[in-house]
């Protein structure tokens, strides 16, 4: 039987009905990650999602290497070398497979982005060694 363990930034988690991320047998889904700065700047705004999501992988246990898939959501085609850039900043030499996908709006009318991810874990769990 196959057990997932849920991970969450935030212990209060009330009337929240899904997990920041999950992680399935070496594999870790990561939900949605928003960012929570209101600008108009959206390498900024990409900048803090993919840190956001960054930070979930790290939790878990996982490391930038790992992530073996993004799906980014942006609102406006004309943002891709925003995303490009900040990608580079953040990644540096991991190179996930990547799907960017138009949408005509997101949680909050100023959100321009949002990223979710898998990794695949590479390397033996802390908690296997």
């Amino acid at each position: 039987m196959a057990t997932h363990r849920y991970v969450n930034q935030h212990d209060d988690r009330d009337g929240v009905y899904y997990s920041d991320a999950v992680d399935a047998a070496g594999t870790l889904y990561v939900s949605g990650c928003m960012p929570e700065t209101e600008t108009d700047d959206v390498e900024a705004q990409v900048t803090e999602a993919l840190a956001s999501v960054i930070a979930m992988v790290e939790l878990a246990g996982y490391t930038v290497e790992d992530l073996a898939k993004l799906t980014i959501y942006l609102t406006d085609m004309a943002d891709v070398p925003a995303l490009t850039s900040a990608r580079a900043a953040l990644l540096g030499s991991a190179r996930p497979a990547t799907t960017t996908v138009a949408v005509a709006s997101l949680y909050r009318p100023w959100m321009r982005v949002e990223i979710d991810a898998v990794a695949v874990r590479t390397a033996p769990s802390p908690e296997t060694t």
